[in-house]
């Protein structure tokens, strides 16, 4: 009993890495703003990021060749190909090391979460690293460091990624999913909610709302879940327009003010996302080569496409949409290879769909559905390169396919 307790334990050690990867990374991604030379933390995370990845992933060869690893090896060879060609060879590594390195998250998590109680730690510290990020919020928002998401708004992000909001839609949908696996108390979910649903509101993003949209039609529609969810949530909302109605009015009236233009349909014909798109595909339309292949400046878009900044002045504005950024820098077959990438989890989990009696099986099912969805949307806005929000990602999915690969083959605790 003790052996086959202690092989238990020696099988989830590299859960225990992965868990810790949620704070740190959150830590880094605030911490970077206050260090003169960036450049150093920068490095330092990639370098973190990669020790763990080798020993997880390279010292053990069943990974590098299980079906996740597939696509995502293809696409870095072939992005990695692009670099001799950049204008700036050392931002273009930088941003693909970033965008290897989390995409293998997903392989990682695939292979080593074992059961259920694995791919729910993974969420209880994905929850424990947005509490610690509403704590930097709420020090960077006391003190006005950092920057806010638009002009003369009250909430402070420090030195964090926007991308990291994605992170709290998913994990605030997540806690209806699983509220009993993740929460021990209603009380903690409610708190957790009420805080969440106040940054989300202050920072008036347009993909957070369409994210929390696509998460409320799956636990509405697919899940059927009306009564639990409209009697949590509707009073938490309610109750947080009571207390804090005047503040969050009077702040979302200053963002509209500055974003007048998000409330006319004919101003999303010059949307700057739509506008780059099309630019980015002239740029590299000149020729076969490029069109095909790309500019080779992957995630090095500004002052290289023809966008102007926001002083109209200088073409400094980088590619904001994932998949303008790719084509521009790889051209179509970087951006088709990209998307058959998506296209294929999509499928791999369709094949892993369980029956309907698998109650905790089709809750897993469609969550993983949810992220999937997630995953395309936000890529409009952005996040490809984001180290904090890439990694929750691709682990979550990584470890939901594993489960239902898991259950599809009757199987508990073992290695695929």
């Amino acid at each position: 009993m003790f052996l086959e307790k202690q092989k238990m334990n020696n099988k989830n050690k590299h859960i225990q890495f992965l868990l810790y990867i949620f704070p740190i990374a959150i830590f880094f991604d605030f911490s970077i703003g206050f260090f003169k030379n960036r450049e150093f933390l920068v490095i330092a995370q990639s370098i973190l990021l990669f020790a763990i990845l080798f020993f997880g992933i390279f010292f053990n060869k069943k990974i590098i060749y299980n079906r996740p690893s597939k696509w995502i090896l293809i696409i870095s060879f072939f992005f990695l190909g692009c670099v001799p060609f950049s204008s700036n060879i050392i931002l273009t590594l930088n941003m693909l090391l970033k965008f290897i390195l989390t995409s293998l998250f997903y392989t990682y998590s695939y292979h080593y979460v074992r059961n259920e109680d694995d791919y729910f730690r993974i969420l209880k510290f994905i929850v424990l690293s947005c509490i610690i990020s509403y704590l930097f919020f709420a020090y960077s928002t006391i003190y006005e460091i950092g920057r806010t998401a638009y002009k003369n708004q009250f909430l402070y992000f420090g030195y964090q990624s926007l991308a990291t909001q994605f992170v709290f839609c998913i994990i605030f949908i997540s806690s209806f999913f699983f509220r009993d696996k993740i929460f021990s108390k209603i009380i903690n979910h409610n708190i957790f909610s009420v805080i969440t649903i106040i940054i989300l509101l202050l920072s008036f993003r347009r993909t957070n709302f369409l994210i929390l949209l696509i998460g409320m039609y799956f636990l509405i529609f697919k899940l059927k879940i009306f009564k639990s969810f409209f009697i949590r949530i509707i009073p938490l909302i309610m109750l947080v327009l009571f207390v804090f109605g005047d503040f969050l009015l009077q702040d979302i009236s200053l963002v509209l003010e500055n974003r007048e233009r998000i409330l006319k349909v004919e101003n999303y014909r010059n949307e700057g996302r739509l506008l780059e798109t099309e630019l980015a595909f002239k740029s590299i339309s000149k020729s076969y080569l490029t069109l095909f292949f790309g500019s080779g400046n992957l995630f090095n878009s500004a002052n290289n496409y023809g966008f102007y900044s926001a002083d109209s002045n200088t073409y400094t504005r980088p590619i904001h949409n994932d998949y303008a950024r790719i084509l521009f820098g790889s051209g179509l077959i970087g951006l088709l290879l990209y998307l058959v990438f998506l296209v294929s989890i999509y499928l791999n989990l369709q094949k892993l769909k369980p029956s309907r009696n698998c109650q905790n099986y089709n809750l897993i099912y469609n969550f993983n559905l949810f992220l999937i969805i997630s995953l395309f949307f936000i890529g409009f806005s952005s996040g490809l390169t984001d180290i904090f929000y890439r990694i929750v990602m691709m682990s979550l999915i990584g470890g939901g396919l594993k489960l239902l690969t898991l259950n599809k083959l009757n199987l508990k605790d073992v290695n695929i």
